[in-house]
């Protein structure tokens, strides 16, 4: 079978080999036929060697994707060959709080990711992708997936304000999934055509945050001075000041991404004592969650948003799409 190896942390480090097809599933296993798999910007930082954790080589790189179920092992419940399935993330994350040792097991981290065209994935690891979705369901399993731990456990209500920041893959899913909840939209992002990108997607409101740096004052204008309820939180060091000050007293920040940098200073009187602000940590999700998102999306309707799609020899050019910052949804890599 056809794979891609991550073989150096460098713009070459992405080689094609031919690895030899998984065996037969063992007890409580699927042979899933990949066919496609969508990137995060995990993957560019991986790829460049800046990732924030260990990670040894070669590596078949990338967690996100959606296969079908080819073959199941002994012992499997729920999956018949003919289903579509989405993997895990963080494998070992079947339900209840998130433990330090799942970060033991990532895929296209500290274990091999979804560049291949056929893999052996545990079945208590894997989820029924939405019936509606083919190719489009590759993007859900980390930015979907996120976006839905980051609104579901800040508990957004209908009528609630939810503020995203930028328009990244994380920022799009979570745009989808406040209108699932009936919470209205607004969007900060670098540019017009953007911001009207995300107004066809259904934000209510967008901000240009080049036109308006000091950008809280927007979102307390259109929120008549109360401010918003959750603030999905992408940005990081050069977002997060204008986060709280666009927060309602009482709201929460969803704390899911560091593009313009992982550290930062915080006043924490403001944070904490004039806004009696709450911050939450997320890291991607549960398969019980997954299971949950999934059947919302499917209830819906919803289709993630896709930029782009490359074929498995092209992957190379994918990579360069994410790392461009120019893309408008997600960038697939079509395995089948």
């Amino acid at each position: 079978m056809k794979a891609i190896e991550l073989v150096s942390f460098s713009r070459d480090g992405l080689h094609h080999v031919d690895r030899n097809m998984p065996p037969a599933p063992g007890e409580g296993e699927l042979l899933v036929q990949i066919e496609a798999a969508a990137l995060n910007y995990r993957d560019i930082e991986i790829a460049q060697g800046r990732y924030g954790m260990p990670v040894s080589l070669p590596l078949v790189p990338m967690s996100d994707a959606v296969g079908i179920v080819r073959e199941t092992g002994k012992g499997v419940n729920g999956f018949r060959a003919g289903d579509r399935v989405n993997p895990q993330f963080f494998p070992d994350w079947r339900s209840g709080p998130f433990e330090a040792g799942y970060f033991s097991r990532q895929l296209g981290g500290t274990i091999d990711g979804v560049l291949q065209e056929f893999m052996i994935i545990p079945a208590l690891s894997a989820v029924h992708a939405p019936r509606h979705l083919a190719a489009e369901a590759a993007a859900l399993p980390v930015a979907a997936l996120t976006a839905w731990s980051a609104l579901t456990e800040a508990r957004v209500l209908p009528g609630q304000t939810v503020l995203l920041i930028g328009t990244g893959g994380v920022s799009l899913a979570a745009l989808q999934i406040a209108r699932m909840f009936g919470a209205e939209t607004i969007v900060v992002s670098s540019s017009d055509s953007r911001l009207e990108q995300a107004r066809l997607h259904g934000a209510a409101h967008g901000i240009n945050y080049r036109e308006h740096p000091c950008w809280s004052e927007q979102v307390m204008e259109i929120t008549r001075g109360r401010g918003a309820d959750v603030v999905v939180e992408t940005g990081g060091e050069k977002t997060l000041p204008q986060s709280v000050r666009s927060l309602r007293t009482g709201g929460r920040i969803a704390v899911v991404g560091y593009v313009t940098g992982a550290r930062f200073d915080i006043d924490l009187r403001e944070v904490f004592i004039g806004k009696r602000a709450q911050l939450l940590g997320h890291t991607v999700g549960s398969g019980s969650q997954f299971e949950a998102m999934n059947r919302a999306f499917e209830a819906s309707g919803a289709v993630p948003v896709i930029d782009s799609r490359f074929a498995l020899h092209d992957a190379r050019a994918a990579y360069e799409r994410m790392a461009s910052g120019t893309a408008f949804g997600k960038v697939l890599v079509m395995l089948a």
